[in-house]
Protein backbone atom coordinates (compact mmCIF):
# COMPACT_ATOMS: atom_id res chain seq x y z
CA UNK A 1 0.00 0.00 0.00
CA UNK A 2 1.12 3.61 -0.50
CA UNK A 3 3.12 4.97 2.41
CA UNK A 4 0.49 7.53 3.40
CA UNK A 5 -2.43 5.11 3.58
CA UNK A 6 -1.15 1.86 5.04
CA UNK A 7 -3.94 -0.14 6.64
CA UNK A 8 -4.71 1.15 10.13
CA UNK A 9 -2.81 4.44 9.73
CA UNK A 10 -5.78 6.57 8.56
CA UNK A 11 -9.51 6.65 9.20
CA UNK A 12 -10.56 7.10 5.59
CA UNK A 13 -9.93 8.44 2.13
CA UNK A 14 -11.86 11.16 0.33
CA UNK A 15 -11.72 10.70 -3.42
CA UNK A 16 -13.50 11.90 -6.53
CA UNK A 17 -17.10 11.05 -7.43
CA UNK A 18 -18.41 10.77 -10.97
CA UNK A 19 -21.99 10.66 -12.25
CA UNK A 20 -21.50 7.13 -13.55
CA UNK A 21 -18.86 4.38 -13.27
CA UNK A 22 -17.26 5.32 -16.59
CA UNK A 23 -15.86 7.55 -17.89
CA UNK A 24 -16.28 9.26 -14.49
CA UNK A 25 -14.78 8.41 -11.14
CA UNK A 26 -15.38 5.29 -9.09
CA UNK A 27 -16.85 6.93 -5.99
CA UNK A 28 -16.07 7.92 -2.44
CA UNK A 29 -15.04 4.72 -0.73
CA UNK A 30 -12.62 3.13 1.67
CA UNK A 31 -12.29 0.14 -0.65
CA UNK A 32 -9.77 2.21 -2.63
CA UNK A 33 -7.17 0.90 -0.20
CA UNK A 34 -8.06 -2.67 -1.10
CA UNK A 35 -7.88 -1.88 -4.82
CA UNK A 36 -4.38 -0.47 -4.37
CA UNK A 37 -3.34 -3.55 -2.41
CA UNK A 38 -4.69 -5.95 -5.04
CA UNK A 39 -3.04 -3.98 -7.84
CA UNK A 40 0.33 -4.22 -6.12
CA UNK A 41 -0.12 -7.96 -5.52
CA UNK A 42 -0.94 -8.61 -9.19
CA UNK A 43 2.24 -6.97 -10.52
CA UNK A 44 4.48 -9.23 -12.65
CA UNK A 45 7.92 -10.31 -11.49
CA UNK A 46 9.90 -8.16 -13.94
CA UNK A 47 11.24 -4.63 -13.58
CA UNK A 48 8.64 -1.88 -13.33
CA UNK A 49 9.43 1.19 -15.43
CA UNK A 50 8.33 4.22 -13.43
CA UNK A 51 6.77 7.09 -15.41
CA UNK A 52 8.06 10.59 -14.91
CA UNK A 53 6.16 12.35 -12.11
CA UNK A 54 3.68 15.07 -13.04
CA UNK A 55 4.54 18.68 -12.29
CA UNK A 56 2.08 18.66 -9.39
CA UNK A 57 3.60 15.44 -8.00
CA UNK A 58 7.06 17.03 -8.25
CA UNK A 59 5.82 20.01 -6.29
CA UNK A 60 4.30 17.85 -3.56
CA UNK A 61 7.47 15.77 -3.39
CA UNK A 62 9.48 18.93 -2.78
CA UNK A 63 7.01 20.21 -0.20
CA UNK A 64 7.30 17.05 1.89
CA UNK A 65 10.53 18.44 3.37
CA UNK A 66 9.33 22.06 3.41
CA UNK A 67 8.16 23.93 6.49
CA UNK A 68 4.66 23.50 7.87
CA UNK A 69 3.54 26.91 6.56
CA UNK A 70 4.20 25.98 2.93
CA UNK A 71 2.48 22.61 3.33
CA UNK A 72 -0.56 24.26 4.91
CA UNK A 73 -0.71 26.85 2.14
CA UNK A 74 -0.70 24.10 -0.49
CA UNK A 75 -3.37 22.10 1.37
CA UNK A 76 -5.66 25.14 1.60
CA UNK A 77 -5.27 25.95 -2.09
CA UNK A 78 -5.84 22.31 -3.14
CA UNK A 79 -8.94 21.77 -1.00
CA UNK A 80 -10.44 25.09 -2.14
CA UNK A 81 -9.86 24.00 -5.76
CA UNK A 82 -11.65 20.72 -5.05
CA UNK A 83 -14.56 22.55 -3.42
CA UNK A 84 -14.93 24.82 -6.44
CA UNK A 85 -14.85 21.86 -8.86
CA UNK A 86 -17.43 19.81 -6.95
CA UNK A 87 -19.76 22.75 -6.35
CA UNK A 88 -19.66 23.49 -10.09
CA UNK A 89 -20.45 19.83 -10.80
CA UNK A 90 -23.46 20.00 -8.48
CA UNK A 91 -24.74 23.12 -10.24
CA UNK A 92 -24.34 21.44 -13.63
CA UNK A 93 -26.12 18.29 -12.43
CA UNK A 94 -29.03 20.39 -11.11
CA UNK A 95 -29.78 21.40 -14.71
CA UNK A 96 -29.98 17.79 -15.90
CA UNK A 97 -33.37 16.26 -16.63
CA UNK A 98 -32.82 12.53 -17.14
CA UNK A 99 -35.69 10.48 -18.55
CA UNK A 100 -36.83 7.40 -16.73
CA UNK A 101 -36.97 6.38 -13.08
CA UNK A 102 -33.59 4.61 -12.97
CA UNK A 103 -31.54 7.52 -14.43
CA UNK A 104 -33.29 9.95 -12.06
CA UNK A 105 -32.52 7.72 -9.07
CA UNK A 106 -28.92 7.40 -10.19
CA UNK A 107 -28.59 11.18 -10.47
CA UNK A 108 -30.20 11.64 -7.04
CA UNK A 109 -27.72 9.20 -5.47
CA UNK A 110 -24.81 11.03 -7.11
CA UNK A 111 -26.12 14.40 -5.89
CA UNK A 112 -26.44 13.13 -2.31
CA UNK A 113 -22.97 11.56 -2.35
CA UNK A 114 -21.37 14.65 -3.90
CA UNK A 115 -23.11 16.96 -1.42
CA UNK A 116 -21.75 14.80 1.41
CA UNK A 117 -18.25 15.02 -0.07
CA UNK A 118 -18.49 18.81 -0.38
CA UNK A 119 -19.59 19.02 3.26
CA UNK A 120 -16.63 16.85 4.32
CA UNK A 121 -14.19 18.97 2.31
CA UNK A 122 -15.66 22.13 3.85
CA UNK A 123 -15.10 20.70 7.34
CA UNK A 124 -11.49 19.93 6.46
CA UNK A 125 -11.05 23.47 5.15
CA UNK A 126 -12.30 24.80 8.47
CA UNK A 127 -10.01 22.39 10.31
CA UNK A 128 -7.02 23.86 8.47
CA UNK A 129 -7.96 27.32 9.73
CA UNK A 130 -8.24 25.88 13.21
CA UNK A 131 -4.67 24.56 13.12
CA UNK A 132 -5.12 20.94 12.06
CA UNK A 133 -1.97 18.94 11.33
CA UNK A 134 -1.09 18.78 7.63
CA UNK A 135 0.87 16.24 5.60
CA UNK A 136 1.45 15.67 1.88
CA UNK A 137 2.29 12.53 -0.06
CA UNK A 138 2.35 11.04 -3.58
CA UNK A 139 1.25 7.44 -4.05
CA UNK A 140 2.57 4.81 -6.47
CA UNK A 141 0.11 5.94 -9.15
CA UNK A 142 1.47 9.52 -9.04
CA UNK A 143 -1.67 10.74 -7.25
CA UNK A 144 -1.43 13.54 -4.71
CA UNK A 145 -2.65 12.86 -1.18
CA UNK A 146 -3.38 15.59 1.36
CA UNK A 147 -3.47 14.61 5.03
CA UNK A 148 -5.52 16.78 7.39
CA UNK A 149 -5.26 15.37 10.91
CA UNK A 150 -6.23 11.70 10.39
CA UNK A 151 -8.17 12.22 7.13
CA UNK A 152 -6.63 11.58 3.70
CA UNK A 153 -7.87 13.53 0.67
CA UNK A 154 -7.12 12.29 -2.84
CA UNK A 155 -6.66 15.33 -5.11
CA UNK A 156 -9.14 14.14 -7.73
CA UNK A 157 -11.97 16.01 -9.43
CA UNK A 158 -15.59 15.01 -10.12
CA UNK A 159 -14.61 13.78 -13.59
CA UNK A 160 -11.41 13.18 -15.54
CA UNK A 161 -11.68 16.39 -17.57
CA UNK A 162 -11.65 18.40 -14.33
CA UNK A 163 -8.30 17.03 -13.15
CA UNK A 164 -6.17 19.08 -15.54
CA UNK A 165 -8.06 22.24 -14.59
CA UNK A 166 -7.61 21.52 -10.88
CA UNK A 167 -3.88 20.85 -11.35
CA UNK A 168 -3.45 24.05 -13.35
CA UNK A 169 -5.39 26.06 -10.79
CA UNK A 170 -3.42 24.70 -7.81
CA UNK A 171 -0.08 25.29 -9.54
CA UNK A 172 -0.98 28.82 -10.63
CA UNK A 173 -2.23 29.86 -7.19
CA UNK A 174 0.62 28.29 -5.23
CA UNK A 175 3.40 29.35 -7.59
CA UNK A 176 2.10 32.93 -7.74
CA UNK A 177 3.59 33.43 -4.27
CA UNK A 178 6.27 30.72 -4.15
CA UNK A 179 9.37 29.91 -6.20
CA UNK A 180 8.48 27.06 -8.58
CA UNK A 181 11.25 27.59 -11.15
CA UNK A 182 12.86 24.30 -10.12
CA UNK A 183 9.89 22.23 -11.35
CA UNK A 184 10.52 20.28 -14.59
CA UNK A 185 7.92 21.26 -17.18
CA UNK A 186 6.77 24.34 -15.30
CA UNK A 187 6.86 27.68 -17.10
CA UNK A 188 5.39 31.13 -16.53
CA UNK A 189 3.34 30.19 -13.51
CA UNK A 190 1.66 27.18 -15.08
CA UNK A 191 2.52 23.67 -16.25
CA UNK A 192 2.80 22.26 -19.73
CA UNK A 193 1.27 19.05 -18.45
CA UNK A 194 -1.86 20.96 -17.44
CA UNK A 195 -2.38 22.92 -20.64
CA UNK A 196 -5.87 23.76 -21.86
CA UNK A 197 -7.38 20.83 -23.75
CA UNK A 198 -7.75 21.19 -27.51
CA UNK A 199 -11.23 21.75 -28.89
CA UNK A 200 -13.03 18.68 -30.15
CA UNK A 201 -15.14 18.66 -33.31
CA UNK A 202 -17.96 16.37 -34.37
CA UNK A 203 -17.67 15.39 -38.02
CA UNK A 204 -20.62 14.13 -40.07
CA UNK A 205 -20.36 12.46 -43.46
CA UNK A 206 -23.09 11.48 -45.88
CA UNK A 207 -21.65 8.00 -46.20
CA UNK A 208 -20.11 7.01 -42.91
CA UNK A 209 -20.50 7.09 -39.16
CA UNK A 210 -20.19 10.26 -37.05
CA UNK A 211 -16.77 10.83 -35.53
CA UNK A 212 -15.23 13.07 -32.89
CA UNK A 213 -11.87 14.58 -33.75
CA UNK A 214 -9.24 16.01 -31.40
CA UNK A 215 -6.43 18.25 -32.65
CA UNK A 216 -6.48 16.66 -36.09
CA UNK A 217 -4.57 13.67 -34.68
CA UNK A 218 -7.21 11.52 -33.01
CA UNK A 219 -10.48 10.42 -34.60
CA UNK A 220 -13.14 8.50 -32.65
CA UNK A 221 -15.92 6.87 -34.68
CA UNK A 222 -19.35 6.22 -33.11
CA UNK A 223 -22.52 4.48 -34.23
CA UNK A 224 -24.68 7.57 -33.73
CA UNK A 225 -24.82 11.05 -32.14
CA UNK A 226 -26.75 10.11 -29.01
CA UNK A 227 -25.33 11.16 -25.61
CA UNK A 228 -22.76 13.40 -27.32
CA UNK A 229 -21.46 15.06 -24.13
CA UNK A 230 -20.63 11.73 -22.52
CA UNK A 231 -18.97 10.45 -25.68
CA UNK A 232 -16.91 13.63 -26.02
CA UNK A 233 -15.78 13.32 -22.38
CA UNK A 234 -14.72 9.72 -23.06
CA UNK A 235 -12.69 10.89 -26.07
CA UNK A 236 -10.83 13.42 -23.94
CA UNK A 237 -10.09 10.78 -21.31
CA UNK A 238 -8.92 8.32 -23.97
CA UNK A 239 -6.65 11.03 -25.42
CA UNK A 240 -5.21 11.61 -21.95
CA UNK A 241 -4.59 7.88 -21.53
CA UNK A 242 -2.92 7.70 -24.94
CA UNK A 243 -0.60 10.54 -24.01
CA UNK A 244 0.16 8.88 -20.67
CA UNK A 245 1.01 5.58 -22.41
CA UNK A 246 3.06 7.27 -25.15
CA UNK A 247 5.07 9.29 -22.60
CA UNK A 248 5.70 6.21 -20.46
CA UNK A 249 6.90 4.20 -23.47
CA UNK A 250 9.29 6.99 -24.45
CA UNK A 251 10.65 7.03 -20.90
CA UNK A 252 11.13 3.24 -20.99
CA UNK A 253 13.04 3.50 -24.28
CA UNK A 254 15.19 6.31 -22.85
CA UNK A 255 16.05 4.04 -19.92
CA UNK A 256 17.28 1.34 -22.31
CA UNK A 257 14.29 -1.01 -22.30
CA UNK A 258 13.36 -2.68 -25.59
CA UNK A 259 9.72 -2.69 -26.76
CA UNK A 260 8.36 -5.94 -28.23
CA UNK A 261 5.45 -4.52 -30.25
CA UNK A 262 4.31 -7.95 -31.41
CA UNK A 263 4.09 -9.10 -27.81
CA UNK A 264 2.04 -6.04 -26.90
CA UNK A 265 -0.34 -6.78 -29.75
CA UNK A 266 -0.92 -10.31 -28.50
CA UNK A 267 -1.81 -9.13 -24.98
CA UNK A 268 -4.67 -6.59 -24.93
CA UNK A 269 -5.04 -4.64 -21.72
CA UNK A 270 -7.12 -6.17 -18.93
CA UNK A 271 -9.86 -4.07 -17.34
CA UNK A 272 -9.36 -2.87 -13.79
CA UNK A 273 -8.36 0.22 -11.75
CA UNK A 274 -5.01 0.31 -13.54
CA UNK A 275 -3.32 -1.66 -16.31
CA UNK A 276 -0.10 -3.63 -16.67
CA UNK A 277 1.75 -3.27 -19.98
CA UNK A 278 4.51 -5.90 -20.32
CA UNK A 279 7.11 -4.47 -22.68
CA UNK A 280 9.35 -7.43 -23.53
CA UNK A 281 10.38 -11.00 -22.73
CA UNK A 282 12.64 -9.72 -19.92
CA UNK A 283 9.50 -8.77 -18.00
CA UNK A 284 9.94 -4.98 -17.95
CA UNK A 285 6.49 -3.48 -17.51
CA UNK A 286 4.50 -0.29 -17.03
CA UNK A 287 1.73 0.12 -14.47
CA UNK A 288 -0.62 2.87 -15.61
CA UNK A 289 -4.28 3.89 -15.21
CA UNK A 290 -5.64 3.19 -18.72
CA UNK A 291 -9.23 2.06 -18.04
CA UNK A 292 -10.72 3.23 -21.36
CA UNK A 293 -7.92 1.84 -23.51
CA UNK A 294 -8.58 -1.50 -21.83
CA UNK A 295 -12.04 -1.49 -23.45
CA UNK A 296 -11.04 -1.08 -27.11
CA UNK A 297 -11.34 -3.92 -29.61
CA UNK A 298 -8.32 -6.00 -30.56
CA UNK A 299 -8.30 -4.31 -33.97
CA UNK A 300 -8.31 -0.82 -32.45
CA UNK A 301 -5.57 -1.87 -30.01
CA UNK A 302 -3.47 -2.91 -33.01
CA UNK A 303 -4.07 0.52 -34.58
CA UNK A 304 -3.02 2.20 -31.33
CA UNK A 305 0.22 0.20 -31.17
CA UNK A 306 1.03 0.91 -34.81
CA UNK A 307 0.42 4.63 -34.21
CA UNK A 308 2.63 4.58 -31.10
CA UNK A 309 5.38 2.67 -32.93
CA UNK A 310 5.33 5.23 -35.76
CA UNK A 311 5.76 8.19 -33.43
CA UNK A 312 2.50 8.77 -31.60
CA UNK A 313 1.95 12.42 -30.70
CA UNK A 314 5.35 13.34 -32.14
CA UNK A 315 4.34 12.27 -35.65
CA UNK A 316 1.76 13.50 -38.14
CA UNK A 317 -0.23 10.27 -38.42
CA UNK A 318 -3.90 10.25 -37.47
CA UNK A 319 -5.06 7.57 -35.05
CA UNK A 320 -8.56 6.32 -35.82
CA UNK A 321 -10.52 4.42 -33.16
CA UNK A 322 -13.20 2.70 -35.24
CA UNK A 323 -15.30 1.25 -32.38
CA UNK A 324 -15.31 4.21 -29.99
CA UNK A 325 -18.72 3.27 -28.55
CA UNK A 326 -16.83 0.78 -26.41
CA UNK A 327 -15.28 3.73 -24.55
CA UNK A 328 -18.67 4.49 -22.97
CA UNK A 329 -19.72 0.88 -22.49
CA UNK A 330 -18.31 -2.19 -20.82
CA UNK A 331 -18.73 -4.96 -23.40
CA UNK A 332 -16.84 -8.22 -23.11
CA UNK A 333 -14.10 -8.79 -25.67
Amino acid sequence: LPTAVKAGDRRGVLTGIGPDPGPGRCGWFLGLLLVWGLAAAAAPAGTQVRPAPSVLAQLVGGLQTADATAQREFAVIAIEALLEAYRAAIQTAAQAAPKGAEPRQKLARWQRATAALVAALHRLREALDAGAQVGLDVDRQDQVLILVDAQVVLLSGPHVAADAAIERQVLERFCAFNDCAWLVGHTAGTATAAAEPVAGVWELRQSGRPSYGLDGRLQFEFDDLSDRDRKAAACYQAADELERLWTALQRAIDQGHSIDWRRLGQAPLAEGPDQTVVLNADGAYLRLPLPLLARVTAADWERILRWLREGGFAAAQVLRIEQADRLVQRPSR
